[in-house]
């Protein structure tokens, strides 16, 4: 698995310099399992173990003249990126206290952290890596390599046919034109985007089965994350409402999109992603007008139609176009907070101990004040939410997006299976 570089790559090295708090690039997962903490130097055997599966983790980005590229880390200490670590502080995110001994240039890309369990007869692994090193995606197929004893794939050549590069990029404008034009109009605020950031970021999580998730997708039709993003329509709504205010219009929120041609990327780490403003239609009062809302704003063909503009667009468009269309969505202004998932498949373990759950952890956009990050592993559904420390609690919105899951459950309860029903 070997480093590769594309707009994001610079992009979000860029952002490291424009962010209040370099931390707040780095997102990551903690891997929890029952028994002994594990003992670091054996953590340290399993990773070197199959470190030469995976180049990109002695790798290091060099920027000259704009252009970033992957070398070997001449100083790479397998000790330096592998450690223990204290307990963790309730409801703070962990970014900054865990990367406070990392180097800052060049910086730290990776890093595993042993820590005390959050209760007795539990341990806690943390992995945390920069955004420019991967997305979600990457690291998930990495800890499967690290910890599943999965052989990553090799590369496979295309045989397609492609189209010009400028009949692409032309096509690719033209398809995502409407949307990113929609972006300079006045939309609906979210009060909590305009508060001042805390001193320290907050972090929470909840916890649900997939199985009702599942459920509710089978019976109405929808696909599990259409039911994930109704969910977190409605904690917006209950979180307005817990304010006194009225909910207004549509929400608009970010989606990230996995770019991803199956066997032909699998074998690089990177972001491999293109975004999409989803507009959360949380002045419904009703479970299943929300999720209809959500079908309709997230139909398979239309994000199918933003994945193929985002490839073209990035393949093929002049950078400055790209990275147009990156702000026009990423924006604050524009989308209020983003909405992403991810799927972690097989069994992972640590030094031999099954790892039975896996919590997310978010990074944070410059100028945002929340991010949201679902992961689910062994039949647990994790939702995670970083919020920049100031407007409100993100324990709160994890509150209201479980209790949401519950009450589409009860709402779809007893229906048949609808025919049309995906994952």
């Amino acid at each position: 698995m070997i480093p590769h570089t594309n707009l994001w790559t610079r992009t979000f090295l860029g952002m490291s310099r424009a962010a209040a708090d370099p931390s707040d690039l780095y997102f990551g997962f903690i891997l929890r399992g029952r028994g002994p903490v594990p003992d670091v130097e054996e953590l340290r055997r399993q990773v070197d173990k199959r470190l030469a599966l995976i180049p990109a983790l002695t790798r290091v980005p060099e920027t000259r003249e704009g252009d970033v590229t992957w070398r070997p880390d001449e100083a790479f200490d397998l000790a330096g990126h592998v450690r223990a670590h204290g307990p963790l502080t309730r409801g703070v995110a962990p970014q900054r206290s865990l990367l406070a001994c990392a180097p800052a240039s060049p910086p730290q890309m990776w890093g595993l952290w042993v820590l005390p369990g959050p209760r007795e007869g539990r341990w806690q692994v943390c992995w945390l890596s920069h955004h420019a090193f991967g997305d979600a995606m990457a690291i998930v197929r990495i800890l499967r390599v690290l910890f599943g004893d999965e052989d990553p794939p090799g590369p496979v050549a295309s045989s397609r046919h492609r189209r010009s590069g400028r009949a692409r990029a032309i096509g690719a404008a033209g398809r995502m034109l409407p949307g990113l034009l929609a972006t300079y109009l006045p939309g609906e605020q979210w009060p909590p985007m305009t508060s001042p950031a805390g001193a320290v970021r907050g972090w929470a999580y909840a916890q649900v089965p997939f199985a009702t998730l599942r459920r509710v997708a089978d019976t109405s039709g929808a696909t599990v994350n259409q039911v994930h993003l109704a969910a977190m329509t409605a904690a917006l709504r209950g979180l307005e409402t817990d304010n006194g205010r009225r909910p207004r219009g549509r929400l608009q929120a970010c989606m990230p999109l996995d770019l991803r041609t199956p066997g032909q990327d699998d074998h690089t780490v990177a972001s491999r992603l293109g975004l999409m403003r989803v507009p959360l239609a949380w002045a419904r009062p009703n479970p299943a007008g929300r999720l209809a809302a959500v079908v309709r704003a997230t139909r398979p063909r239309r994000i199918g139609r933003w994945k193929r503009a985002w490839r073209a667009l990035l393949a093929d468009a002049p950078e400055p176009i790209a990275q147009w269309a990156h702000r026009r969505i990423g924006d604050p202004r524009n989308t209020k907070l983003t909405v992403s998932a991810v799927n972690v498949p097989g069994a992972l373990a640590v030094g031999g101990s099954p790892v039975t759950e896996i919590v997310p952890l978010p990074w944070l956009p410059p100028g945002h004040a929340c991010f949201t990050l679902l992961a689910t592993y062994a039949g647990t559904t994790t939702q995670s939410v970083l919020t920049h420390g100031g407007g409100f609690a993100p324990g709160r919105l994890t509150t209201l997006w479980a209790r949401a899951v519950d009450d589409l459950a009860a709402t779809y309860e007893g229906r048949p299976h609808a025919p049309e029903s995906r994952r």
